[in-house]
């Protein structure tokens, strides 16, 4: 039970740092993500994976699409490497259709602990290249994130994180866009994670996310209410075995 209790805690530190319904701003955009995330491993240390990404946002007329792959090592027991390409398509309802090929590179640092949750930092570098379909014309943006975790397993420690379990998720992540040389957006996260089974979870993630809507100091400006369903392609102990993982757009 002192496991659920810290897991319960700690969300509900997290839960008090979105914003509530009494302070919220009528201009508030709420968007809707489903992704997938398919995976293979090639060894235990070496993974490959797919995204993809359904977007609906009703509110900012728009529909984005995402489909990606790339390629997790674990080099040792604390350190992932990742690097991957993933490309996006937006129909903007209202003004010109927008595509964004963005490959990256980062890696993943866990943090050894005895309480058997999954603590991380996840650097990444991406290079951003954005083209106005309509006129054909091209923006070249480097963003760099940092994403700040810990998935909390809501069972025991010697069941964490095995099949039929849940288990808890937060983190933080700022982005720093270098052509503008700033933090934009920020998000905060909280959710929880469901082990299926054979490799298989499902999640179910809200993002509060800060931005930049005026050039100014950030403002809450977004809900990302998210699915996240996650398979190995094929079977066996290998599916099991395999390292969380966790990809955004």
């Amino acid at each position: 039970m002192k496991y659920m209790r810290h897991a319960l805690l700690a969300l509900a530190l997290l839960f008090n740092l979105v914003p509530s319904g009494q302070v919220r701003a009528s201009d508030i955009n709420d968007e809707y993500r489903l992704t997938i995330l398919p995976f293979y491993p090639f060894s235990k240390e070496l993974v490959g994976f797919g995204y993809l990404g359904f977007v609906p946002s009703w509110d900012k007329d728009y529909m984005n699409y995402y489909a990606g792959a790339g390629f997790t090592y674990d080099v040792n027991s604390w350190l992932q490497t990742w690097t991957g390409l993933i490309g996006s398509y937006t129909d903007d309802w209202d003004s010109s259709n927008k595509l964004e090929i963005r490959p990256f590179v980062g890696a993943k640092f866990f943090l050894p602990n005895e309480l058997g949750w999954n603590i991380f930092a996840f650097p990444r570098y991406e290079y951003r290249m954005l083209q106005d379909v309509e006129s054909n014309e091209w923006d070249y943006v480097h963003r760099a994130r940092l994403r700040l975790g810990v998935e909390i397993p809501l069972t025991s420690k010697e069941n964490g994180f095995k099949p039929k379990t849940w288990y808890a998720i937060a983190d933080v992540e700022p982005m720093y866009r270098f052509d503008v040389d700033r933090i934009d957006p920020f998000r905060v996260r909280a959710g929880l994670g469901y082990v299926i089974g054979g490799g298989k979870k499902i999640e179910f993630i809200y993002h509060a996310q800060w931005t930049r809507p005026e050039n100014g100091g950030l403002e809450y400006t977004d809900n990302i209410f998210r699915i996240n369903i996650k398979f190995p392609l094929g079977k066996g102990p290998l599916a099991e075995a395999i390292r969380h993982l966790e990809i955004d757009d």
